[in-house]
């Protein structure tokens, strides 16, 4: 089994909102996770490359994926989690492990010297790392800047995304709603509507894009949907691709892209793939549990959703138990071998 990774560690992204904004708790020590511990008994290898293509053999006969270096990795299964591209202050870590701790300090830095912050993108990371700012910075001004007359995005209810609101106003940070930054390169510039921002520093915090284009130019386009997303069947197979299976947010799948729904698309994968191999159908199939989102809002609190039982929403209580006080770090890096 062969991993094939451009980053020389695992970058845990639900913490990096907070390290991002403060030195408090070292959380550069923690969020980015080797890989060598991955693989039980070392029964695999991680290789360090980006893939740009794969040659099939035919329909489930193998192939390979070659690598930007021109190198070339067998398959007789293949697994493809590349994920998303997304532009934002906090997802534009370099793959070396050498410049990440100087990313994150450059990122504390800008924040730190600002007096007023807008942030362009008012879906869960920008409201999150609005809460973030203000937990650390209190008296800084933070402007969340976002294009629908909600915060998130109307997949959820309007009585949550009022919460999430609500508990941002609570810290003085200003909302505008139904509005957008064009010009990003410059803090002082207006809203497209007009409304003078007048900050130091305006940081990004838009969603993932599709990055598949490649998919399309080696399997086919018609593997792609009409927004980039790679179409799967429930089994998470590729279509017309039986020994090729995708998941994580790269997928065409109707649900939000979440890092927790990874780990059901991994259990999936883990069933289908023994099958495959064997020459035998894949039957175990991918059933969405449904919505949720746990906001926070800076180290104590946020706001809870789970989508069923008509939509049960809670407070900071769980919010902090869940997520807010340690973000999720012990047990991602249990999940890959560490315990502390």
């Amino acid at each position: 089994m062969t991993l094939i990774t451009k980053h020389d560690e695992y970058q845990h992204f639900p913490a990096t909102v907070r390290a991002v904004v403060t030195d408090e708790g070292h959380l550069e020590d923690s969020v980015f996770i080797p890989y060598d511990k991955i693989f039980p008994q070392g029964k695999g290898r991680v290789l360090k490359g980006t893939v740009t293509a794969i040659e099939s053999d035919g329909k489930d006969k193998g192939g390979r994926v070659v690598l930007e270096s021109g190198d070339k990795v067998a398959y007789d299964a293949l697994v493809l989690s590349t994920g998303n591209t997304w532009a934002g202050t906090i997802s534009d870590f370099p793959p070396e492990k050498e410049k990440n701790l100087q990313f994150i300090n450059d990122s504390r830095s800008k924040i730190k010297t600002a007096k007023t912050i807008a942030i362009a993108g008012g879906g869960s990371v920008g409201a999150e790392l609005a809460g973030e700012i203000k937990e650390f910075y209190p008296e800084k001004h933070v402007i969340l800047v976002h294009g629908p007359p909600k915060l998130l995005n109307d997949v959820y209810p309007d009585r949550f995304r009022d919460n999430v609101a609500h508990r941002l106003k609570a810290k003085n940070v200003i909302l505008i709603l139904g509005d957008y930054i064009d010009n990003l390169d410059d803090p002082r510039a207006r809203t497209r509507k007009g409304v003078s921002l007048n900050a130091d520093l305006i940081l990004t915090a838009f969603g993932g894009r599709a990055n598949n284009d490649w998919v399309g130019q080696s399997l086919g386009e018609t593997v792609l949907s009409k927004t980039g997303f790679v179409k799967v069947k429930p089994t998470l197979q590729v279509q017309g691709h039986n020994n090729i299976f995708a998941m994580g947010d790269m997928i065409d799948w109707a649900e939000q892209k979440q890092s927790f729904k990874a780990k059901q698309h991994a259990s999936v994968v883990a069933t289908n793939i023994l099958p495959v191999l064997e020459g035998q159908v894949s039957k175990k199939e991918y059933k969405s549990m449904g919505e949720a989102m746990i906001v926070t809002n800076g180290t104590r609190g946020g706001s809870v959703y789970f989508g069923f039982l008509f939509g049960l929403r809670l407070g900071d209580f769980f919010a902090r138990l869940f997520k807010s006080k340690e973000l999720i770090i012990s047990m991602t890096r249990a999940s890959l071998g560490y315990t502390s």
